[in-house]
């Protein structure tokens, strides 16, 4: 499994090459574990992104037919160590670091897109703020595109096309809870 994280606000082109960020496999923390804040850093942050899951394998797919390749989606909480994020930007050096460490991406509850009206806005509601995504699934199969244009895309792999401005700060304690279209896909306790 590979999740492919593309470095875009959500109303932003995409452009090739395309800027993407890979999260190993095994930094990912999934319901109904706590996430557990690593103590190689003190100042921590948090962005909510929306994340498709991929159902099938392939390669050069066009963004008309990548809704046969997407299954699922749902909202994705990405650990930002923002002390050691800004020592390396600062330096000039890859943040790469960003993806790799244990606990970076907590997955939440996936929806399935089978009978779903995939074109609706995605409204999204996390930490006290809602935010609409138009054109999130377009969005989606375009990332699918981008990607298969380079690496082969297999069952299980998960894209997060953009990210939102939705950030929260995650602490000890705090349970983060976000969802789509008033269902609650994602919910994490801070350890």
């Amino acid at each position: 499994m590979k999740i492919i994280a593309f470095d875009r606000h959500a109303d932003s082109p995409f452009i090739l090459p395309p800027a993407v960020e890979l999260i190993a496999d095994s930094a990912v923390v999934t319901p109904p574990h706590p996430l557990f804040l690593p103590d190689f850093d003190t100042e921590w942050g948090g962005r909510i992104c929306p994340a498709y899951r991929i159902g099938r394998l392939g390669k050069t797919v066009d963004a008309r037919f990548a809704p046969r390749y997407i299954d699922a989606y749902g909202l994705v909480l990405r650990l930002i160590p923002a002390g050691t994020d800004k020592a390396l930007r600062a330096a000039g050096m890859p943040a790469g670091l960003d993806g790799m460490f244990d606990s970076a991406l907590y997955t939440g509850a996936w929806l399935p897109t089978e009978g779903v009206d995939m074109s609706a806005p995605l409204a999204v509601s996390c930490a006290g703020v809602d935010s609409v995504i138009n054109n999130h699934f377009e969005a989606a199969c375009k990332a699918v595109e981008c990607v298969t244009r380079y690496a082969t895309v297999k069952t299980g792999d998960i894209i997060i096309p953009s990210w939102m401005p939705v950030c929260v700060v995650p602490r000890p304690g705090v349970t983060i809870e976000g969802s789509i279209d008033g269902a609650v896909c994602l919910s994490v306790r801070i350890k």
